[in-house]
């Protein structure tokens, strides 16, 4: 990794921060990097110094206290606020994940229903039409859904168990 540093112009017609980000190459027309050296660092300007540090099949803690001491860079800790801030995104992240397996749960839970009532209602529709000829057309709506009452007790997404704190009509 080659860092380019700019000198400190001691002349009185420096140009300003704006104007030098103006005068930048853009990123399209900057060099290219690479692992292969297919593209090396271009040769430094007039009054540009070029930090060198070797990355290659080193750990990135090696790296950070290298760009460290040969850049006189120093480490800057975060505030407490941005701690707090880290904190609030870590937990919301956290949160999410959570919520994200409820949703999935639920949409499956779903989908398995509608897979299983189809499957009754095809079920129903079979036993419908071998009974065709036998079941009057009175009953031919009762016995389908007996059918599919039926199927869907068996495969548990039915119960005859009332539930909690209901009672039948008559109030018993």
């Amino acid at each position: 990794m080659s860092i380019y540093f700019r000198q400190a112009a001691a002349s009185a017609d420096a140009i300003s921060t704006t104007e030098a980000v103006r005068n930048m190459v853009p990123l399209a027309q900057q060099p290219h990097s690479s692992i292969k050296n297919e593209h090396p660092a271009p040769a430094p300007d007039e009054g540009e110094r070029v930090v060198t540090i070797d990355m290659k099949n080193i750990h990135s803690d090696t790296i950070l206290s290298e760009f460290l001491a040969k850049t006189g860079a120093t480490v800057i800790h975060p505030s407490p606020d941005e701690k707090s801030e880290m904190r609030q995104i870590q937990e919301r992240t956290e949160h999410a994940a959570v919520d994200r397996a409820i949703v999935k749960k639920f949409i499956d839970d779903k989908r398995r229903a509608e897979r299983t009532l189809a499957l009754a209602r095809e079920e129903a529709e079979a036993i419908r039409a071998a009974n065709h000829s036998t079941t009057p057309a009175m009953l031919g709506d009762a016995a389908d859904l007996v059918a599919i009452f039926f199927l869907a007790w068996v495969r548990g997404l039915w119960s005859f168990e009332p539930e909690e704190g209901r009672t039948d009509e008559a109030g018993e």
